[in-house]
């Protein structure tokens, strides 16, 4: 439990405050308006500024930003569309006219027709769309031309252009003198209509050139009416989203203030508030189940004073877990030092008091250090596991097994004798080379253990005790290791 907790006592434990159903509403100036609670503000200055800043304002400045952003970029796409048509139009008008000047003339240039060439040029250009034609032969020179007050001037007299250069591609000009825009576009004229080759195979004859202006503003002119209306069309939808979205988020918002305000209420101790929103959507449903939770408040305090006392218990327990936790060591999951202490001294302490046996194993890794050298810190890791699973395999469940210390274990063996303890440290050797023949082939260790009875050592002490079986260990490891060596009485 936390002691700091707003509701905790000052003993640490938590104190769960009732509810009471004659609990008058308490709407003071916290629980309502907490910005405004000192201040002396009228309740109109106050709906105001909730009028235009509140949810509802927010919402609907968010719905229209979110309309512009959305048709902004669709007016945009729509105009570049309609400009991209228009001039595609345009230019194919453009190109159709020269065509048609084109053939009309192919028969012409071949009969040499001067006049009637003229007639034709003059006949075509009659004001817009088309600002001039040129006729011209294979020389670039003029035939027959024509031309409006947007036309070309006298340095066009001759085409700069040959059969292979822009030939029925539309360029786009602006006449110096007027700023009129128009397409230009040079169409050769062949001695075959259609530009193809002829039904005899042969190719075709260049006879000419077509140069014509098509003018452009006609056709700006509807794309500009056409963008205006796309941009008016656009701003009408945007100015038609605001009261749209304002009414469409007031009926979200006014409930939702309702159902705050009720909340607010029950906070402050009133549990009879109620919402009053009766409606079929989600808004509904939250004001049901906000009255639901109300209607259950009541029982539910009792559930947790329950489940207070049962929250204490867990902790009991779970804090028992941990100390259980803080007295184990990571690596081989085996009691530690310090826990093994605590054991061995009351154990030690009931042994004396009470006369009972009570015996005390070292155990001790032979050549670990050779392995970690040679394997490396892993491999002793590996082994040290080993070690403590094979230990804690031959052991009674009232046995206490910990690691003592690098690669030295101690067993704590309680109503058994310094016999009974050696028995079982022979078969704990036996097994440890069995597993490791088994598991750990490659590695060669094996274990040497010293064993103390309580009642053969005659130690007084805890640290008498230990120094019995330490020395026992020794002696283990100077006659040449994987031995269990029992401590005699005359070796204390």
């Amino acid at each position: 439990m936390d002691p700091s907790a707003p509701d905790a006592g000052r003993n640490g434990s938590r104190a769960v405050r009732p509810f009471r159903r004659d609990a008058p509403m308490q709407a003071n100036a916290s629980d309502t308006d907490a910005p405004l609670a000192h201040m002396d503000v009228p309740g109109w200055v106050r709906g105001f500024g909730r009028f235009f800043f509140g949810l509802q304002s927010k919402a609907t400045i968010l719905v229209v930003a979110l309309m512009l952003i959305v048709a902004a970029p669709l007016c945009g796409l729509a105009v570049r569309q309609a400009w991209n048509l228009a001039s595609r139009l345009d230019r194919e008008r453009a190109v159709q006219q020269a065509r048609t000047i084109a053939t009309l003339s192919a028969e012409l240039m071949a009969r040499r027709r001067t006049d009637e060439l003229r007639r034709l040029a003059r006949s075509v250009v009659t004001g817009d769309p088309l600002c001039f034609v040129r006729i011209t032969d294979v020389s670039g020179a003029v035939v027959a031309s024509a031309d409006t007050s947007v036309g070309m001037p006298e340095k066009h007299g001759r085409s700069p252009y040959d059969a292979t250069t822009l030939m029925g591609v539309p360029a786009s000009r602006t006449d110096p003198k007027t700023g009129t825009r128009f397409w230009e576009v040079v169409y050769p004229i062949n001695s075959q209509t259609g530009g193809a080759e002829g039904q005899d195979g042969g190719s075709m004859e260049l006879l000419g050139h077509v140069r014509l202006g098509l003018v452009r503003e006609a056709a700006i002119s509807e794309y500009e009416a056409a963008s205006d209306l796309l941009v008016g069309i656009a701003i009408a939808v945007v100015l038609a989203t605001i009261p749209l979205a304002f009414f469409v988020v007031r009926r979200i918002v006014v409930p939702l203030e309702e159902m705050s305000s009720v909340a607010r209420r029950f906070s402050a101790g009133d549990i009879n508030a109620r919402c009053s929103v009766k409606r079929t959507d989600e808004i509904g449903e939250l004001g049901a189940t906000l009255n639901t939770m109300a209607e259950q408040v009541a029982r539910k305090h009792t559930e947790i004073v329950n489940l207070n006392a049962e929250l204490e218990h867990r902790v009991l327990e779970r804090t028992s877990q941990l100390r259980e936790l803080a007295s184990r060591e990571p690596l081989t999951g085996l009691y530690n030092r310090r826990h093994m202490s605590e054991v061995l001294a009351r154990r030690f302490s009931e042994a004396r008091r009470y006369g009972g046996e009570l015996s005390l194993m070292m155990i001790d890794m032979d050549n670990f250090k050779a392995v970690n050298d040679e394997f490396g810190h892993q491999a002793g890791d590996e082994l040290l596991i080993q070690t403590a699973l094979t230990i804690s395999r031959q052991l009674r469940s009232a046995d206490v097994a910990a690691r003592f210390g690098g690669d030295e274990f101690i067993v704590l063996l309680p109503h058994s004798g310094s016999g009974e303890a050696q028995v079982l440290g022979d078969r704990l050797a036996q097994r440890f080379r069995s597993d490791m023949r088994r598991k750990l082939p490659h590695i060669g260790v094996s274990l040497s253990i010293g064993v103390a009875g309580l009642t053969e050592s005659g130690a007084e002490t805890v640290d008498e005790f230990i120094r019995a079986a330490d020395r026992a260990l020794y002696e283990a490891k100077a006659l040449g290791k994987d031995r269990v060596v029992l401590a005699g009485a005359a070796e204390q």
